[in-house]
């Protein structure tokens, strides 16, 4: 329930930062039952002089304690959602995506705490990747053949890679 209100605000706010013009709209999860969508307007991914970073680099703690590359602090409860949206965010300004993602562990993180982290950084990988893939190739990942979704991977490594 707690990743449905979090997509559910995440379209609001892309839908009101690019004054709802009217475009495709996109599941974000193709082939489940998901009426949460995303307003992909061809105009709405302006290519202005947006800070366009190469890597998007985590720090982890002990305590599940997530730090940005810009000293920005998070649980790992938002984690899914602050990567999804920064992703997107920078997608949707530049056309781009960072090349790497990568995360440092200070200190002792327990493998439970990595699993999380790991898991919810894989669920917004694949949103990210279904909805850029969409807007890109205007069909989600799922659906590409295998000669689109290999170029879709060298396109966009950080979307697939592993990160430690």
């Amino acid at each position: 329930m707690h990743k449905l209100c979090g997509l559910l605000l995440c379209t609001l706010m892309l839908a009101a930062c690019h004054r709802n013009r009217p475009g495709r709209t996109y599941s974000v999860n193709p082939g489940t039952d998901s009426s949460i969508t995303f307003d992909v307007s061809s105009d709405s991914a302006s290519k202005s002089t947006f800070p366009f970073p190469d890597t998007v680099a985590l720090r982890m703690d002990s305590t599940g304690k997530i730090t940005w590359a810009d000293g920005k602090t998070i649980q790992m409860t938002d984690l899914q959602q602050q990567l999804q949206d920064s992703l997107l965010s920078v997608f949707l300004h530049t056309g781009k995506l960072p090349s790497r993602l990568t995360v440092t562990y200070l200190g002792t993180v327990t493998m439970g705490i990595r699993g999380i982290a790991d898991d919810q950084i894989r669920q917004a990988q694949i949103v990210v990747r279904n909805v850029v893939a969409a807007k890109t190739l205007d069909r989600p990942y799922g659906r590409l053949d295998t000669k689109d979704q290999e170029a879709f991977k060298k396109r966009y490594p950080a979307l697939f890679g592993r990160y430690y």
